[in-house]
């Protein structure tokens, strides 16, 4: 709880989960290495049984290559799936079912 007192704790160890952009990393000095960011992607999840029957094939990705239109799409076998695109466009909840229902034919 944050109530605006200070507190000391002395630990041999620190785990920071806070992301690639950590607060914590560059309040202690800590320089990070690597390519920095790569892409920034968008993506929707819904649920979809009929889709699952997909799955009884042993397909659980796709990479999706259509004229004007790049995706992937995943699921996590509980008739919930992911379609990632590959642009940083924004969809209106309306754009989002259309490209569900192209990923999907």
């Amino acid at each position: 709880r944050n109530n605006g007192q200070e507190y000391t704790i002395s630990a041999d160890y620190l785990i920071a989960t806070d992301g690639a952009d950590s607060a914590i990393r560059e309040r202690l000095g800590i320089v990070r290495e690597g390519v920095g960011h790569v892409q920034t992607v968008r993506s929707v999840l819904f649920t979809c049984p009929e889709a699952d029957q997909y799955l009884a094939r042993g397909a659980q990705q796709f990479e999706i290559e259509q004229e004007n239109f790049r995706a992937f799409l995943t699921t996590y076998n509980d008739s919930r799936w992911l379609l990632m695109f590959v642009d940083d466009n924004e969809r209106s909840e309306d754009e989002l079912r259309a490209a569900i229902r192209q990923a999907l034919g």
